[in-house]
């Protein structure tokens, strides 16, 4: 039996009309506030009301404790709106001192972008105030409906010639900025039109330390290959490919040593020492 899909025309939905109306009720509850002597508790409602609008009216990705993701179509265009919550009074009072996941997410979207990586480019963010403390926070991007490396490499062959020089090339230019991401799982990092997409950048770091980068991207370069079985094809190919740790680096340098005719025996004792 087949049961035929209900279509909606652009903005008709059920959840497009409730929008329209949870939009328009923060706009008159916005404006009451605001000729009310500017009573901001009014204001704020009818601002979150606005904000609230789109994400009634889109498609819920992810609904989680500490962050909800909606995808909604405005004008045209399809983004992705993104809202970081707080989880009780106690994760208020750890995060309204500091500057929102939300802007970080957009400062680390704009640096990628200027270095040439690709991410879906962050154009809007809101941030919900009482004077200086932050509350909750609102990150707008552009969509991006390519699919996860999860999705489009199989696990038991190596990556196919254009996508695996983009891997390469993405991953030496995070390696040489020092740039971690934090969440390096195979969703996060989305295959389209030819580029390899970085997405989820709440713990995005450009290190100032080789030390403290050394540290963040074993844990990185761990987290990737953990998405596919350690026998696999790909598992190999990856763990051949990304750049290497530090200590792996300098273990296959001094194995070279062993090897050069110029090198002095005295040298290689002492890199056989260091070695150990």
């Amino acid at each position: 039996m087949t049961v035929a899909q209900e279509k909606y025309h652009h903005g008709r939905s059920p959840a497009g009309w409730a929008s329209s109306v949870i939009a328009i009720l923060g706009s008159i509850v916005g404006t009451v506030g605001f000729f009310m002597d500017i009573n901001w508790t009014v204001v704020f409602v009818g601002f979150a009301l606005l904000i609230l609008a789109p994400i009634v009216g889109g498609t819920l990705l992810k609904d989680g404790r500490t962050c909800t993701v909606a995808q909604v179509e405005q004008a045209g265009r399809t983004l992705v709106v993104k809202r970081y919550n707080l989880k009780n009074a106690f994760h208020f009072l750890e995060r309204c001192w500091r500057p929102s996941r939300a802007w970080h997410s957009w400062r680390e979207g704009h640096r990628l972008l200027f270095f040439g990586l690709a991410t879906p480019r962050p154009l809007a963010l809101i941030e919900e105030r009482i004077g200086p403390l932050r509350r909750r926070a609102f990150l707008v991007n552009a969509f991006c409906p390519g699919l996860s490396l999860l999705q489009c490499l199989d696990a038991d062959q190596a990556p196919p010639d254009e996508v695996a020089r983009e891997i390469v090339s993405v991953f030496a230019t995070l390696h040489r900025l020092r740039i971690s991401h934090g969440d390096l799982k195979a969703t996060n990092l989305l295959w389209h039109e030819g580029r390899l997409v970085v997405i989820d950048l709440d713990a995005v770091v450009q290190h100032r330390s080789a030390r403290s980068y050394e540290r963040a991207w074993r844990r990185d370069r761990a987290r990737l290959l953990r998405n596919w079985p350690e026998s696999s094809a790909l598992y190999r190919w990856l763990d051949n490919s990304l750049p290497a740790l530090a200590n792996q680096a300098l273990a296959a340098i001094k194995k070279e040593a062993f090897h050069l005719p110029w090198v002095s025996p005295r040298y290689r004792s002492r890199a056989a020492r260091c070695a150990c």
